[in-house]
Parts: structure tokens; sequence; C-alpha cells
């Protein structure tokens, strides 16, 4: 290795050195922010102002620190930018990944642009040795430096000083919602009822202390999933995908995701989300009940509207939008199994005003019968049976009362 290489090799080892520094001791932020400091404002702009400026006299040494610092602070937060838009995220591990690997890259690059100029010219570490008459030069030069070695020194104790001494108004809980992806968009806004909207919920501690939280999720005011014993150390950050299962259809259906700590009643952060719910609900006509004796008088041809439900089904008026397919998505049944049903083809369009049999039954409830035993006796999805019927909450069926089931 010449001396035209060692102030590279230098950083592109301290740079190596600090990351498995950094993530050795996640628990100890202060040491962290020490340790992040060259890493944040001088080694990369250092090798980026070596890749751009290979020779000695393109730069003088305060200009050529000056611009690596300033390119440092440039490049961190373009990178943090960057890696929002990526699979990765604003994390601590993918930024001290890629600002590591931005060192070596412009590392690299800079080496091979000194490679391609003659020894003599290329910038490098050299000390040189000078009569007396540059002793004013080099006093003037040693006292720069000693200025930038203890304002780099300072920087270090402030950064410190300011990360073990935080009071009590520093002291919080990031409580945040993503989209399904992880990232902060593409949050869900409309739902299918008997469908399921995805969404990350993520805390992190920073109270100074261990914290034990509770989270709730409320979805139009009925309590929906709940996390218990959640304990997270200082510093410590949790998340997990969770599922919205609305209850029933209904336009703007808040959800509430309340945060709550050491045992408080009151919610400590919360978040909000609307979810529209859409359904199309089944209308099932009911046999009419038999008279109790026939009249001799011939009666007049039924209207559609009055047509009894068959025997091996129940019958579907026919909404605008509706297609085979989406009707087999809501009903829970194939669209053959309907097409068959109607002696239609899969792919023939459905006229609004229509009607058509949905292969199912009709189902007395019995006394002390619950929908979940419905749904389970008939093998059908409890989120179907609940919006085909049109029923808002779990606990509002009846004895005597009949439900639609479909392919039951």
């Amino acid at each position: 290795m010449s001396r035209r290489e060692l102030d590279l090799f230098l950083v592109v080892v301290s740079s190596l050195v600090l990351t498995a520094l950094i993530l050795a001791i996640p628990s100890v932020e202060a040491v962290q922010i020490v340790l992040a400091l060259p890493l944040a404002l001088f080694l990369p702009g250092y090798t980026l102002v070596a890749a751009l400026f290979p020779r000695k006299g393109d730069l003088d040494p305060s200009e050529r620190i000056a611009l690596s610092v300033g390119l440092s602070i440039a490049i961190v937060p373009l990178t943090g930018l960057a890696l929002n838009y990526s699979p990765w995220g604003v994390r601590l591990d993918p930024i001290l990944a890629f600002v590591t690997l931005f060192i070596v890259l412009a590392a690299v690059a800079a080496v091979l642009r000194r490679r391609l100029l003659p020894p003599d010219e290329a910038f490098g570490l050299v000390i040189h040795v000078r009569g007396a008459r540059s002793s004013r030069t080099r006093l003037a030069s040693g006292f720069l430096t000693l200025v930038l070695v203890l304002s780099a020194a300072g920087l270090g104790v402030a950064a410190f000083v300011a990360a073990t001494s935080r009071g009590d108004s520093e002291r919080f809980t990031d409580f945040y919602v993503l989209g399904a992806g992880g990232k902060a968009e593409d949050y869900p806004s409309q739902v299918k009822a008997g469908e399921s909207a995805t969404v990350v919920l993520g805390v992190a501690n920073h109270e100074g202390e261990d914290i034990a939280y509770h989270i709730a999720v409320m979805i139009d005011g009925e309590n929906s999933d709940s996390i218990d014993n959640l304990l997270l150390a200082d510093g410590e950050s949790w998340e997990n995908r969770i599922e919205l299962d609305p209850a029933h259809a209904s336009d703007d259906q808040k959800v509430e995701f309340l945060l709550y700590k050491d045992g408080e009643s009151d919610p400590y952060r919360s978040l909000r989300l609307f979810l529209d719910v859409n359904s199309a609900v089944a209308e099932a006509v009911h046999p009419p009940e038999e008279a109790p004796s026939p009249t001799p008088s011939p009666e007049p041809m039924p209207e559609v509207d009055s047509i009894a439900t068959p025997p091996d089904g129940f019958i579907y008026v026919v909404q605008a939008g509706d297609t085979l397919a989406t009707l087999a998505e809501h009903f829970g049944l194939g669209a053959e199994v309907i097409a068959a049903a109607n002696d239609l083809a899969e792919s023939e369009s459905l006229p609004v005003g229509g009607k058509l049999v949905i292969p199912g039954v009709i189902h007395t409830v019995r006394p002390g019968e619950t929908l979940h035993d419905i749904a389970a006796a008939f093998d059908v999805s409890l989120n179907v049976i609940m919006a085909v019927n049109g029923i808002e909450g779990q606990s509002t069926i009846t004895a005597g009362q009949e439900l639609v089931i479909p392919g039951g």
C-alpha cells in the first residue's frame, strides 16, 4: 500500500470498526451517538471529496476538510430519504449498512483515480520537513489542526452529555401505524364486509426505563383486538401486523388504536383510521304460509317479487356492479356453482334487478344457539353469515330468527 492510499485505508477501516461497535452496543444509546458522529459528519464526505478531487493541488487541506463535513451532512439525510422508499425503511441497521457501503465504494473510486495520476501529483498523507523559513507556516497549520481536533472532541462531549442528561420533556413513547407494506403510505380506506384489512402497528420506548404496555384496537366503538403485557426496555421497539375485521357494513367506521402503560386506565397515546365497509346484502324471500283451506276461485300468477324461496337456495336481487365473480366472493361460493344453479355461463353479464338463485338454506335459530355455533355447523364463514343477513353484532340473534346460510 502506497502513501497515496493510506488515508483511504484508514477511513474504510474506521467506518467498519465504528459500525461494528454501534451494532454491538444497541442498548447504550449515548455511546452509539458519539460513535456515529464521524460516520455522519466526516467519513462519507471525505471519501467523496477524495474521489472528486484526486490531485494534490485541487484543494488545500482546510477546503478539503470543510467540504468533507458539508458533503457528509448532505449524504446521510439523502441516504435516509432513499431508504424511506425502499423495503428496508428508515432504520439504524440499513442506514449504517448503506452509509458504510457508500464510504467503501467512494474510497475504491478515489484509489482508482489516484492511481491514474503520476505519484507526485496524487493526493496522499505526506509529512514534509521544511527549513526554518517555513516555521511560521507550520505553526499556523498546527494551530488549525489543534482547533479542529478540539472542536471535534467538544462536539462529541456535547453529544454525549445531551444524550445522557435526558430531561422529562424528552421522555416519550413513539406509537405509530403504517400501511401493510410497513411504510407511511397505502393505508386501508375501504374493505368488503367479511374481509380484513392489514396495518403495521409499532411502539418504541424512549421513557428512560422499562415499560409494560397494553394496546386495544377498537372498530366503531367495539373491541376488535388487544395486545397485553408488551414489555419494552428503554430504547427497544416493537412492530407487528394487525388484522382489522369489521363486524358490519357502514361508511366511516372509526378504527382506534389505544396505547396504555403501567396499568393506567386512560390511554397514553391514540391513533385513528377510518374505514368504509361495503356489502351488498342478499334479499331472501321466504315461502308464504300455507292457507288453512284453499279457495276454489283461481288465483292470479305471482309477481316476480313474491316468488317463493326455492328448496335448494334463496333468491338474490342483482344490484349495480354485480358479477358472478363478486357474488361468489361475497357469498363464499364458487362462481361456477352460482352459474350452474341459474343455468348461466360464467362470463355472462347480470341484468340489474334480475333474480338469481343462490345455493344455500334458510336456518331457524334454536334457543341458546350462537352465530359461532351456526357457522361451525354449516362450515361457513362467520363474517359471510353476518354480512349476508345484515347482522351488525355477534350477539344480536334471537331464537326463532331465520338466517340465510349460503352454500349450507
